[in-house]
């Protein structure tokens, strides 16, 4: 952290932990709903579209999701925490493509599957290709956000 910003530090940490919270709220919505979508298409082949009523929800937990890591990646790059801010760099970036897919109609499976996200430190772009695999690296980055926001 940024030695001036200091006397913000308590204020900090609670922000990054208010946004924490709406990760662990949205996040698992997504794992939900490709472990349903998953065991649906063992049983029956491609997982349909989500239902309209679904698929609006999902629309809305990706925003929530987006707008936390925004702001979680804003506000850490204001404050000098570098380290939290690359972590959620290339999240924000992919959440932001996903979420423009998804507002001119495409289902989230399909959104993921057209956007690339920057994997590792290598910086090459990769297709996560599932709503699993996407609930699955934001759980991730969660666990190091948690890591990262003790060590300020």
């Amino acid at each position: 952290m940024d030695p001036k910003f200091e006397k913000y530090r308590d204020s900090f940490i609670k922000e990054m932990n208010s946004k924490l919270e709406v990760l662990k709220e949205f996040v698992p919505q997504l794992k939900e709903k490709s472990d349903g979508r998953e065991s649906s298409a063992k049983k029956t082949g491609p997982a349909p579209p989500l239902p309209e009523d679904d698929s609006s929800n999902m629309k809305v937990t990706v925003e929530e999701i987006y707008r936390a890591y925004h702001s979680i990646k804003g506000t850490a790059a204001f404050m000098g925490c570098s380290d939290i801010s690359e972590l959620i760099r290339p999240l924000e970036k992919y959440l932001y493509q996903i979420r423009a897919l998804m507002s001119e109609g495409k289902d989230i499976q399909e959104a993921i599957a057209r956007v690339e996200i920057s994997s590792g430190q290598d910086g090459r772009e990769k297709i996560l290709g599932s709503l699993r695999e996407l609930a699955n690296l934001l759980s991730q980055s969660i666990v190091d956000l948690e890591r990262l926001v003790k060590k300020v």
